[in-house]
């Protein structure tokens, strides 16, 4: 399981979604 440096506690679900979506979008615009 990958897990960001920063924790992600105190994140609600949609938070943690929003961050997620945002994670991969960076990730492929950077291919």
């Amino acid at each position: 399981l990958h897990r960001p440096h920063t924790s992600l506690e105190g994140l609600t679900p949609n938070e943690f979604a929003t961050r997620s979506r945002m994670d991969h979008n960076v990730n492929s615009a950077s291919l």
